[in-house]
């Protein structure tokens, strides 16, 4: 694990040296405080649900920004080959890149934080000390945002490993995770078919969408069916991102 542990601090650094750290972070947080406050203010209800609800909407436009460079850059270098030549598991390289892709991630809920403060200042200054924000289903949501987004990052790494164009990876991971996510919101089948035969596929597609599993931990509950699985999807693009790239090794 020693050399997944440099790959990954040589990766995060990397994000800082280029304008995506800066440009997934800023613009994550002015969208999700904008939105939040717009019906926070309207509803007037010390609650994180409108921070929590469109995450799963907003990773799928995040995650291939965090994503897109992380092999295919290293193909478009040319600097993959020499990464396979040297004494290195491939599961290291995955498991490194991913982390570092992760911690980016962690980074980005982390500097929502001060929306959940504010939440809990209004919400103790106008209960008279009989109330405020309950904690609890603000740290679950987290924790479910942050293994969902651990989901939507293993798609993506697994999909920047077809190409060495930054862009092309990217557009190839918007359009998968956004299947996987339009697959189980009603709104989106509904724009595209009937509302009957849309009803019968949406029973069928909801329990493989990365948003819908993403559901409950909005309203502040953790089910542990959600949890595992967006670490059986991690498992196994992760694994499946292992395979490709020691295809290649092999060639």
């Amino acid at each position: 694990m020693k050399q997944a542990a440099v790959i990954a601090r040589r990766e995060f650094r990397a994000y800082f040296d280029s304008p995506i750290a800066y440009v997934v972070l800023i613009t994550f947080g002015l969208i999700s405080g904008f939105v939040f406050f717009s019906f926070f203010f309207r509803g007037g209800v010390a609650s994180m649900r409108a921070l929590f609800d469109p995450l799963p909407l907003y990773f799928v436009v995040l995650v291939p920004l965090i994503t897109m460079r992380l092999w295919s850059e290293e193909r478009g270098t040319g600097t993959e080959e020499l990464l396979l030549t040297f004494p290195l598991r491939i599961r290291d390289a995955v498991i490194g890149k991913f982390a570092a892709a992760w911690g980016l991630l962690a980074v980005a809920l982390l500097l929502t934080l001060p929306i959940a403060l504010t939440v809990a200042s209004l919400a103790a200054a106008g209960s008279d000390g009989g109330g405020g924000l309950d904690w609890g289903p603000v740290w679950g949501g987290y924790l479910t945002a942050f293994l969902m987004g651990g989901a939507y990052l293993a798609i993506g790494l697994f999909t920047s490993a077809f190409t060495k164009h930054q862009i092309v990876a990217a557009l190839i991971t918007i359009t998968i995770l956004g299947l996987l996510w339009g697959i189980g919101e009603k709104m989106v089948l509904d724009f595209f078919l009937p509302s009957k035969i849309s009803d019968a596929i949406l029973n069928i597609t909801k329990p493989i969408s990365l948003g819908w599993h993403f559901g409950a931990a909005s309203r502040g509950s953790i089910e542990f069916r959600d949890v595992d699985y967006y670490l059986t999807v991690m498992g196994l693009f992760l694994s499946l991102n292992g395979v490709v790239v020691d295809a290649r090794r092999w060639r």
